[in-house]
C-alpha cells in the first residue's frame, strides 16, 4: 500500500505534514498573487518496502528505508508552486 504526505511552505513558513492535500491551496495562491511572495506545495510518497522499487532507483539519496516497518519514505517533491515578485 502506498500513500502521499503533503506540506506547504508559504514565504518560508512550513505547515504541519498531513496525509491530505491542503484544502486552502487556492486561498494561499490568491494571497500570493495579491501580495507577492512564494508558496510551494510539496508531497512525498510513503510505500511498502519493495526490492523491485529499490532496484529501479538510479540513486537512493533522500530516501528513508525503514525495514522494521516494511516502509520506504521517498524524498519531498515539488507538487505546485506560485511565485510573484
Amino acid at each position: 500500500m502506498s500513500r502521499y504526505q503533503y506540506q506547504t511552505i508559504v514565504n518560508g513558513s512550513k505547515s504541519p505534514i498531513t496525509d491530505k492535500p491542503p484544502v486552502n491551496w487556492i486561498e494561499i495562491a490568491e494571497v500570493i498573487e495579491n501580495r507577492g511572495g512564494i508558496a510551494q506545495m510539496l508531497r512525498r510518497l510513503i510505500t511498502e518496502h519493495d526490492q523491485d522499487f529499490i532496484d529501479c532507483l538510479t540513486s537512493t539519496a533522500g530516501f528513508i528505508f525503514l525495514p522494521a516497518k516494511n516502509m520506504i519514505i521517498c524524498d519531498w517533491e515539488l507538487f505546485a508552486e506560485i511565485e510573484v515578485r
